[in-house]
Order: structure tokens, then C-alpha cells, then sequence
């Protein structure tokens, strides 16, 4: 999905006009519609701007975890089904960060050691210092 379409189907979905947005975001209703169907080629810091507006928040991530990191927003966080309890299997959390650790290791122990220090805190902040790391 793009993502022109993903700002179109959450802007939609909080029921706001192209104009209500772009008043949000500074920018003009035509702009708004040029963005949503993948007309232009904004700057980073205005598709930063116009998700913020709809609640998204942009988020970069290596190319070599997508998929896994698709799969894991996709469950929502979590596998379905599981049972709760110290012999129950992994969580999806715990899965994707066992790879992320695993991939990292060949490459980059700073970002590694960072991630495993970060394991047992809440993992939205533990993948924020992941990713700042990883920045440019």
C-alpha cells in the first residue's frame, strides 16, 4: 500500500476533509490531493507533518526486517491463540526481537547490545532506540 493510500484511508476514516487536513497541516486541499494519489514526491517532513495530523507517525525502518515487521503490526502485536502461562511459546514481540538480535549480531554489536539491555523495558521504547540508533 502506498502512501498516498494509507494517509487517503486514515484521513478518511477520522473524517476529515482534504481541506480539514490540510488546514491541519499547513498545506493547501489540492496539495492534500496530490499527495494522496501519489502525485508528487514530498519531502519527508511534509509526509511526517500530514500523518501526525491523522495520528500516523512515520518510521523508518532496515529493509531486512519489514517483513517481520509487517507480520508483526499485521497480529496486532501479538499471535492469536496462545496460552498464557511460563511454558507458553514466544510472543510475537519476543520473536521479532530474537531475530532483529540475531540479523543485528552479524553486523552491528552497539545495536545489538542496545536492544538486549532494552528487552525486559516496554518494547515501543526499546525499538525507538533501535531505530535512532540506526540513523543516519
Amino acid at each position: 500500500m502506498s502512501i498516498g493510500t494509507s494517509l487517503q484511508r486514515t484521513r478518511q476514516a477520522k473524517n476529515l476533509t482534504q481541506a480539514d487536513l490540510g488546514d491541519q497541516a499547513g498545506l493547501s486541499r489540492m496539495t492534500i490531493q496530490r499527495l494522496e494519489a501519489d502525485l508528487v514526491d514530498p519531502k519527508l517532513s511534509t509526509v511526517a507533518d500530514v500523518a501526525r495530523c491523522v495520528g500516523l507517525e512515520v518510521m523508518l525502518v532496515p529493509a531486512s526486517l519489514r517483513e517481520e515487521i509487517e507480520d508483526f503490526i499485521r497480529a496486532g502485536g501479538k499471535f492469536f491463540g496462545r496460552e498464557p502461562g511460563i511454558d507458553a511459546p514466544k510472543t510475537a514481540v519476543q520473536d521479532i526481537r530474537d531475530r532483529v538480535i540475531e540479523r543485528l549480531s552479524r553486523s552491528d554489536s552497539l545495536l545489538v547490545d542496545d536492544l538486549q539491555a532494552t528487552a525486559s523495558a516496554d518494547q515501543p521504547t526499546a525499538m525507538k532506540r533501535v531505530a535512532q540508533r540506526s540513523g543516519p
